[in-house]
């Protein structure tokens, strides 16, 4: 096994854009590395309307493009996926810039100012997330 500048061994671990060698522990050098395969989980739990999926899911349909226009599909995108990460609704609440605000039964967070994101919290999970002009509907 090559030997690092003190001594140490490596021992190869794969990147995404090669192969690097990486110091390890002389004792763990025979143990072969893994890749860790992330745990997740789903936040999102329901969407009240097929046009907030469709924004959720990069889908350029007709109802995603009526919903919200389409220079605010990042920011709304950000915030789709910032509420599937989320543990608790008060993730939500940074960057203060979200305005996690109560709304009627659920919250709400801000897209821009006319446009929000609002969304049920129940269980751990976000029920009904919609997006769109609040003043509509």
């Amino acid at each position: 096994m090559p030997k690092a500048a003190g001594g140490q061994p490596y021992q190869k671990a794969r990147k995404a854009t090669g192969t690097r060698a990486v110091p390890v522990d002389p004792v763990l050098a025979d143990i072969p590395i893994y890749p860790i395969i992330g745990y997740t989980r789903t936040v999102i739990r329901s969407f009240a309307d097929a046009s907030t999926e469709d924004l959720y899911a990069g889908r350029n349909t007709k109802a995603a493009r009526r919903r919200l226009p389409r220079e605010l599909w990042g920011r709304a995108r950000r915030l789709l996926d910032q509420l599937q990460a989320a543990h608790t609704v008060g993730d939500m609440a940074q960057p203060p810039g979200n305005h996690l605000e109560p709304f009627g039964e659920g919250f709400s967070v801000r897209v821009n100012d006319q446009y929000r994101v609002t969304f049920r919290w129940k269980d751990g999970a976000a029920e009904e997330v919609w997006c769109g002009d609040y003043h509509d509907d």
